[in-house]
């Protein structure tokens, strides 16, 4: 009995999101060694999204690598106490698998957006936060019933609503991909959770897949439209 509480205890611990805050850490210190996190050669360098590498380079994995990047001290280290604190109960919540997938897909479909939408240079997890962010909503109207998570969606629906307001009245703030995040989030909670409709799953795996391509084409042909 003793052991198997060990195991279970061992099991519940978040690693998923130690893993993305140390991998996130030892990045952010060798950005800091070659150069600085706040110059855009190094944050290029190192994977920030940057639209014509993408499209001239076909460095697609750009759209990825910029959610482990982060632009000076404070902007990691707001970034990492939220995925710490949100991450560590979503983690709980879905497992580490599924929680792996809904931080990578919300940040995704941010970093899409972004392509689609802002053409200027970009980094940082608040792509993927978002997403937490609105799984939260996205679980509150899964599980209607069930208080607490009712409760953590309203508080983080309130924390969304600020961040949107802040960020359009800041420069520097790529809202478009915070905005993909949110979609991105919400669509992915219901690609992860098995709901009464036996389609569910399906249905917002297609929606997420058509919205991608969509952002995709749209930030290609943009780019385009600017050069030519």
């Amino acid at each position: 009995m003793v052991q198997n509480r060990k195991l279970a205890s061992i099991q519940n611990k978040p690693y998923v999101t130690y893993a993305i805050i140390i991998i996130t850490v030892i990045v952010y210190i060798m950005m800091t060694l070659s150069g600085g996190s706040q110059n855009t050669e190094v944050l290029i360098q190192y994977g920030a999204k940057f639209n014509f590498a993408i499209i001239y380079f076909n460095q697609w994995w750009r759209l990825i690598t910029p959610m482990f990047l982060h632009i000076g001290l404070a902007h990691i280290l707001f970034n990492l106490l939220i995925v710490y604190y949100l991450g560590s109960n979503l983690e709980y919540f879905f497992g580490h698998f599924k929680y792996a997938l809904l931080y990578l897909l919300g940040g995704i479909m941010g970093n899409i957006f972004s392509f689609a939408f802002n053409i200027s240079i970009s980094a940082g997890a608040s792509t993927a936060i978002f997403g937490l962010f609105m799984s939260t909503i996205a679980l509150s109207r899964i599980y209607p019933n069930r208080i607490q998570i009712q409760n953590i969606a309203s508080q983080y629906g309130l924390l969304i609503g600020l961040n949107i307001f802040i960020g359009i009245l800041s420069t520097g703030i790529d809202n478009m991909g915070h905005l993909g995040g949110l979609v991105g989030g919400y669509l992915a909670t219901y690609m992860i959770t098995k709901t009464h409709n036996p389609g569910s799953q399906l249905k917002y795996t297609l929606i997420y897949i058509a919205i991608a391509l969509l952002g995709i084409f749209w930030g290609y042909n943009e780019i385009f439209y600017i050069n030519f």
